[in-house]
């Protein structure tokens, strides 16, 4: 379940269905949220609440009591040093089946951070990997975290779209009706340009030896 400022949601929670999109709220939670720093109006709080509307930086518990309005709130906990979601809360809103799934505490729970990156590769004793940045995972799953999985696919509809706009390209234009010859698309260079004030003398002749 999703904890609220302070109206509950609406929407009873068996009728979400998980989405496979990229809701704008996960990706500002990938990218901006900065779990667990410092907050810098309480001090020694640390940041671990993320409000899926308002879709800002994460804050601290006391500045919950601050926040107005019947918002959706997610809350993060650290484990291994890193911030991660329970998976309970996660997995009614948004597809995190192909995610690895970690057990902290009896509670499971998905990192958001990738684990992954230059000479960290994770336990060696797995030979499924992260299909973004390589981590060694669990078998039968695809990502180590969620911003693996938003990663790969920002990056997949980026390549779709290349391919589509490069199937829309203008052909070259047809040759004449009479050559069947296949015709290449090649811009014609122009003539080099001569700077020769005169033009160029004869073939020179030697004179003959006596």
């Amino acid at each position: 379940m999703l904890a609220f400022t302070a109206k509950k949601m609406t929407l009873k929670t068996t009728t979400i269905a998980p989405s496979k999109e990229l809701p704008s709220w996960l990706l500002s939670l990938v990218r901006l949220g900065r779990f667990y720093r410092i907050c810098e109006f309480h001090g020694s709080n640390f940041c671990n609440i993320y409000c899926m509307n308002c879709m800002g930086l994460a804050f601290c518990p006391r500045c919950k009591n601050d926040h107005t309005g019947s918002h959706d709130i997610l809350t993060a906990y650290k484990a291994s040093g890193a911030a991660t979601l329970r998976t309970r809360d996660l997995k009614l809103i948004w597809d995190i089946s192909d995610i690895c799934v970690y057990v902290i505490n009896s509670h499971q729970i998905v990192f958001i951070q990738k684990k992954g990156g230059p000479g960290h590769t994770g336990p060696s004793n797995s030979n499924d990997r992260c299909q973004n940045c390589l981590y060694h995972i669990k078998p039968q799953c695809s990502y180590c975290s969620i911003e693996c999985k938003v990663e790969d696919i920002i990056a997949k509809k980026k390549r779709e779209e290349n391919a589509n706009q490069g199937g829309k390209r203008k052909p070259c234009e047809e040759a004449d009706a009479d050559s069947k010859a296949d015709v290449e698309c090649k811009e014609v260079s122009p003539a080099p340009k001569s700077y020769r004030k005169r033009p160029r003398k004869g073939i020179p002749h030697r004179a003959p030896f006596f």
